[in-house]
């Protein structure tokens, strides 16, 4: 293929529509489920836009920003811990997994930052708290044009898109 012809066929890539559907109708496995608990991403907007009045995302990786909403108890300082953890991803040509960063105890992490505390996310930790073992919560920011590389959590995660 000629340039013209790579640049018209990428560009018709681009110009489409996003086929929201598609993620709203997402099939998963019985390793990607989706849980029947919902919640009011309007409620989710507004409340992050007053936490993020009042703190700030730390960049935790290129591309990648955090801000934890639970630490562990009578910890008021935030470590790089508070914000990754153990993850193992294929490096190279071999395939083979690496493990990435420190093993987190999760269950460690059992109080509310007192940025969230009064605000939806707070009833977004007690309605999943009262339902499932959750350790670590995060809000999670990516910069434009930038995604997580493949990669495989030690334990299971509960992700609010």
């Amino acid at each position: 293929m000629s340039i013209t012809e790579d640049t018209r066929e990428l560009n018709s890539y681009i110009d489409r529509k996003v086929d929201i559907l598609s993620v709203a109708s997402f099939k998963g496995n019985e390793h990607i489920v989706r849980l029947k608990l919902k919640f009011d991403i309007k409620k989710i907007r507004e409340a992050l836009d007053e936490v993020s009045a009042k703190s700030e995302f730390k960049t935790a990786a290129s591309g990648f920003h955090a801000l934890a909403m639970t630490r562990r108890k009578n910890h008021t300082v935030e470590s790089d811990k508070d914000l990754v953890g153990r993850y193992y991803t294929r490096i190279d040509e071999s395939y083979e997994e690496v493990a990435k960063d420190e093993l987190i105890d999760e269950s460690a992490y059992t109080e509310l930052v007192d940025v969230f505390k009064g605000t939806y996310f707070e009833n977004i930790y007690k309605e999943l708290s009262a339902r499932y073992p959750i350790g670590r919560v995060r809000i999670l920011e990516k910069d434009s044009f930038n995604c997580n590389s493949w990669h495989r959590d030690p334990e299971p995660r509960i992700h609010i898109p």
